[in-house]
């Protein structure tokens, strides 16, 4: 069964606020978005190998998207 309650409720009153330290919130709100948990899950489960390959695999598409989302000249 799923919580229907934001990630960041679980850390009020922390000494450290969310959005700040090390991931900035960063990690928040993609673990907020739709099928990240799925991902997560899946990605556990893997082998080392088989995690570089996908860490690869999306910092290329990245780039790609990164690409097509600039203004041509």
């Amino acid at each position: 069964m799923k919580l229907e309650t934001p990630l960041a409720s679980f850390f009020e009153g922390l000494e450290t606020p969310v959005g700040e330290g090390p991931f900035a919130g960063g990690l928040t709100d993609f673990l907020n978005q739709r099928g990240a948990h799925e991902l997560v899950a899946a990605f556990t489960v893997m082998s080392p190998a088989l995690r570089r390959q996908l860490v690869s695999l999306a910092m290329a598409m990245a780039e790609t998207d990164d690409e097509a989302s600039k203004p041509r000249p």
